[in-house]
Protein backbone atom coordinates (compact mmCIF):
# COMPACT_ATOMS: atom_id res chain seq x y z
CA UNK A 1 0.00 0.00 0.00
CA UNK A 2 1.24 3.79 -0.67
CA UNK A 3 1.94 5.90 2.02
CA UNK A 4 -0.08 9.20 2.69
CA UNK A 5 2.64 11.88 2.91
CA UNK A 6 2.32 15.91 4.04
CA UNK A 7 4.38 18.27 2.37
CA UNK A 8 5.23 21.61 3.01
CA UNK A 9 7.01 23.92 -0.03
CA UNK A 10 7.75 27.15 -0.64
CA UNK A 11 5.58 29.22 -3.09
CA UNK A 12 8.45 29.27 -5.91
CA UNK A 13 8.48 25.45 -5.30
CA UNK A 14 11.49 25.13 -3.46
CA UNK A 15 12.52 23.64 -0.29
CA UNK A 16 9.79 20.75 -0.17
CA UNK A 17 9.90 19.00 3.59
CA UNK A 18 7.82 16.34 4.71
CA UNK A 19 5.67 17.09 7.70
CA UNK A 20 4.30 13.82 7.73
CA UNK A 21 4.35 10.11 6.50
CA UNK A 22 2.21 7.36 7.52
CA UNK A 23 0.92 3.49 5.85
CA UNK A 24 -1.67 3.76 8.45
CA UNK A 25 -3.43 7.13 8.66
CA UNK A 26 -4.65 9.62 6.30
CA UNK A 27 -3.78 13.31 7.15
CA UNK A 28 -6.83 15.99 6.57
CA UNK A 29 -8.05 19.01 7.61
CA UNK A 30 -5.32 21.20 7.61
CA UNK A 31 -4.82 24.24 10.14
CA UNK A 32 -1.95 26.35 9.96
CA UNK A 33 -0.64 27.91 13.38
CA UNK A 34 -0.57 31.65 13.47
CA UNK A 35 2.95 31.91 13.10
CA UNK A 36 2.99 29.76 10.46
CA UNK A 37 5.86 27.56 11.66
CA UNK A 38 3.89 24.08 13.11
CA UNK A 39 0.34 22.96 11.31
CA UNK A 40 -2.20 21.48 13.26
CA UNK A 41 -4.02 18.29 11.05
CA UNK A 42 -6.32 15.28 11.64
CA UNK A 43 -5.31 12.08 10.82
CA UNK A 44 -7.83 9.20 10.50
CA UNK A 45 -6.66 5.23 11.01
CA UNK A 46 -8.72 2.29 10.67
CA UNK A 47 -8.88 2.63 14.97
CA UNK A 48 -8.46 6.56 15.72
CA UNK A 49 -9.14 10.18 14.94
CA UNK A 50 -5.85 11.68 15.89
CA UNK A 51 -5.21 15.71 16.39
CA UNK A 52 -1.54 15.92 15.37
CA UNK A 53 1.44 19.01 15.70
CA UNK A 54 3.52 18.99 12.58
CA UNK A 55 6.11 20.98 12.14
CA UNK A 56 6.55 23.20 8.94
CA UNK A 57 10.04 22.45 8.36
CA UNK A 58 9.68 18.91 8.54
CA UNK A 59 12.90 19.09 11.17
CA UNK A 60 11.15 17.13 13.92
CA UNK A 61 8.32 14.25 13.40
CA UNK A 62 4.57 15.01 13.91
CA UNK A 63 3.23 14.54 17.33
CA UNK A 64 -0.36 12.90 18.46
CA UNK A 65 -1.37 15.96 20.92
CA UNK A 66 -5.27 14.12 21.10
CA UNK A 67 -7.39 11.54 19.87
CA UNK A 68 -11.57 11.70 19.21
CA UNK A 69 -14.20 11.91 16.86
CA UNK A 70 -15.69 14.67 15.96
CA UNK A 71 -12.89 17.05 16.49
CA UNK A 72 -12.56 20.67 16.45
CA UNK A 73 -10.04 22.78 17.44
CA UNK A 74 -8.60 26.69 17.52
CA UNK A 75 -5.50 28.25 17.97
CA UNK A 76 -4.26 30.99 20.35
CA UNK A 77 -3.20 34.09 18.72
CA UNK A 78 0.54 33.20 19.80
CA UNK A 79 0.61 29.79 18.27
CA UNK A 80 0.85 28.69 21.90
CA UNK A 81 -1.95 27.01 22.75
CA UNK A 82 -5.08 25.40 21.83
CA UNK A 83 -8.73 24.93 22.79
CA UNK A 84 -10.26 21.98 21.31
CA UNK A 85 -13.97 20.36 21.14
CA UNK A 86 -13.71 16.73 21.37
CA UNK A 87 -16.78 14.07 20.82
CA UNK A 88 -19.60 16.46 19.78
CA UNK A 89 -22.55 17.25 22.41
CA UNK A 90 -22.32 16.34 25.91
CA UNK A 91 -26.01 14.89 25.47
CA UNK A 92 -25.10 13.12 22.95
CA UNK A 93 -21.81 11.68 25.05
CA UNK A 94 -20.64 11.63 28.16
CA UNK A 95 -17.14 11.62 26.38
CA UNK A 96 -17.61 14.70 24.74
CA UNK A 97 -15.10 17.47 26.07
CA UNK A 98 -13.96 21.05 26.08
CA UNK A 99 -10.34 21.28 27.15
CA UNK A 100 -7.30 23.52 26.99
CA UNK A 101 -3.61 22.00 25.84
CA UNK A 102 -0.47 23.93 25.43
CA UNK A 103 1.54 22.02 22.86
CA UNK A 104 4.61 22.89 24.04
CA UNK A 105 6.49 21.63 27.02
CA UNK A 106 3.39 18.91 28.50
CA UNK A 107 1.20 18.06 26.05
CA UNK A 108 -1.49 17.13 28.50
CA UNK A 109 -4.66 19.01 28.07
CA UNK A 110 -6.74 20.55 31.00
CA UNK A 111 -10.58 19.88 30.96
CA UNK A 112 -12.74 23.14 31.09
CA UNK A 113 -15.50 23.00 33.49
CA UNK A 114 -18.46 22.49 31.19
CA UNK A 115 -19.09 20.03 28.95
CA UNK A 116 -19.34 20.85 24.94
CA UNK A 117 -23.28 22.27 23.92
CA UNK A 118 -23.93 21.62 20.23
CA UNK A 119 -21.66 23.53 18.03
CA UNK A 120 -18.46 23.03 16.25
CA UNK A 121 -15.12 24.89 16.78
CA UNK A 122 -14.62 27.18 19.75
CA UNK A 123 -12.48 30.37 19.75
CA UNK A 124 -10.28 32.75 20.87
CA UNK A 125 -10.82 36.57 20.94
CA UNK A 126 -8.43 38.46 18.37
CA UNK A 127 -6.13 39.15 20.96
CA UNK A 128 -5.97 35.96 23.04
CA UNK A 129 -7.21 37.20 25.97
CA UNK A 130 -10.64 35.56 26.43
CA UNK A 131 -12.27 32.13 24.52
CA UNK A 132 -15.37 31.78 23.61
CA UNK A 133 -17.17 28.06 23.71
CA UNK A 134 -20.34 26.68 24.08
CA UNK A 135 -21.23 25.14 27.07
CA UNK A 136 -24.27 23.28 29.27
CA UNK A 137 -25.95 24.92 31.96
CA UNK A 138 -28.33 24.75 34.09
CA UNK A 139 -32.03 23.61 33.27
CA UNK A 140 -31.66 21.57 29.77
CA UNK A 141 -30.28 25.02 28.39
CA UNK A 142 -26.86 25.32 27.29
CA UNK A 143 -25.33 28.83 26.98
CA UNK A 144 -22.40 30.88 25.15
CA UNK A 145 -19.93 31.81 27.11
CA UNK A 146 -16.73 33.94 27.09
CA UNK A 147 -14.08 33.74 29.99
CA UNK A 148 -10.67 34.30 29.94
CA UNK A 149 -7.76 31.92 28.37
CA UNK A 150 -7.33 30.17 31.33
CA UNK A 151 -11.63 29.42 31.45
CA UNK A 152 -11.54 32.03 34.75
CA UNK A 153 -14.49 34.21 35.22
CA UNK A 154 -16.99 32.87 32.59
CA UNK A 155 -20.27 34.80 31.70
CA UNK A 156 -22.95 33.24 30.02
CA UNK A 157 -23.61 35.72 26.93
CA UNK A 158 -27.05 33.88 26.31
CA UNK A 159 -28.14 30.82 26.69
CA UNK A 160 -30.24 28.50 24.34
CA UNK A 161 -31.62 24.90 22.99
CA UNK A 162 -30.52 23.32 19.93
CA UNK A 163 -27.47 24.18 17.76
CA UNK A 164 -25.43 27.43 17.75
CA UNK A 165 -22.51 29.26 15.57
CA UNK A 166 -20.88 32.03 16.81
CA UNK A 167 -17.72 34.57 15.96
CA UNK A 168 -16.13 37.53 17.61
CA UNK A 169 -15.97 40.51 15.61
CA UNK A 170 -12.30 41.37 14.31
CA UNK A 171 -11.87 43.81 16.76
CA UNK A 172 -12.72 41.48 19.75
CA UNK A 173 -15.42 43.99 21.63
CA UNK A 174 -18.71 42.32 19.52
CA UNK A 175 -19.88 38.74 19.51
CA UNK A 176 -22.66 37.35 16.80
CA UNK A 177 -24.34 34.04 17.23
CA UNK A 178 -27.18 32.29 15.05
CA UNK A 179 -29.14 29.38 16.94
CA UNK A 180 -30.56 26.54 14.73
CA UNK A 181 -32.82 23.68 15.26
CA UNK A 182 -30.58 20.48 14.78
CA UNK A 183 -32.93 18.51 13.66
CA UNK A 184 -33.96 20.83 11.26
CA UNK A 185 -31.84 19.89 8.29
CA UNK A 186 -30.69 23.24 7.79
CA UNK A 187 -27.67 24.09 9.86
CA UNK A 188 -27.14 27.66 11.01
CA UNK A 189 -30.44 29.02 9.31
CA UNK A 190 -31.67 31.25 11.71
CA UNK A 191 -32.15 35.29 13.50
CA UNK A 192 -28.11 36.70 13.98
CA UNK A 193 -27.65 38.53 17.07
CA UNK A 194 -25.02 40.59 18.49
CA UNK A 195 -23.89 41.89 21.51
CA UNK A 196 -20.84 43.36 23.69
CA UNK A 197 -17.83 40.74 24.34
CA UNK A 198 -19.10 40.49 27.72
CA UNK A 199 -22.95 39.72 26.82
CA UNK A 200 -24.34 43.38 27.38
CA UNK A 201 -25.94 44.87 24.62
CA UNK A 202 -27.84 42.11 22.32
CA UNK A 203 -30.01 43.11 19.51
Amino acid sequence: SQDAVLYTVSPTGNNRATVFKSSTQVPFYLYWSPNSQQIGFLAQSNSEMALMLGHADGKKDAQKLETGSPFYWAWSPDGQSLLLHVGGSRHDSAKARLALLRWQGSSAATALARGPGDFEAPQYSPDGSMILYAGTADKGNDALYVADAQDANARAITKFSGRIAFAWAPDGKKVAWIVSDPDSGLPNLGTVFVSDADGKNSK
